[in-house]
């Protein structure tokens, strides 16, 4: 199966996967950027989930999110990552003889169950 998720989704995806992976190495504070502001101001309760995935993806987050001692989700405009931005400077400038080894996890399905199933194609 193949889905595309819109950007909200994708949004989502990569924090739960982030979430996940903080889980993992035993992290207990937690501070996450997220470029969309939908899904931060989602968490927060500044704005409703308004249908069925949204809110099963609210509810995925909030779920991981109390495995943490404290967590964090703040905006982040997509100018503004200068960490984002400075690494991949520092990665398209650094020494061609350097190896480059960049994980790649592929999520082959949605982070939650939705009984509709909907295909998205977004623009990158």
């Amino acid at each position: 199966m193949l889905f595309i998720a819109s950007n909200n989704e994708a949004e989502y995806e990569a924090l739960i996967v982030g979430l996940r992976l903080a889980q993992g190495v035993g992290a207990y504070e937690v501070i996450a950027y997220c470029y969309s502001q939908l899904v931060v101001n989602q968490f927060n309760g500044d704005y409703d989930a308004k249908d069925s995935r949204m809110e099963a993806y609210l509810k995925v987050v909030k779920d991981l999110a109390k495995n943490f001692k404290k967590f964090e989700l703040i905006r982040i405009p997509r100018g503004e990552n200068t960490t984002a931005n400075a690494l991949a400077a520092l990665a398209s400038t650094s020494d061609p003889e350097v190896k480059r080894i960049i994980p790649v996890e592929c999520i082959s399905e949605r982070s939650i169950k939705d009984e509709k199933e909907t295909f998205v194609v977004t623009r990158p």
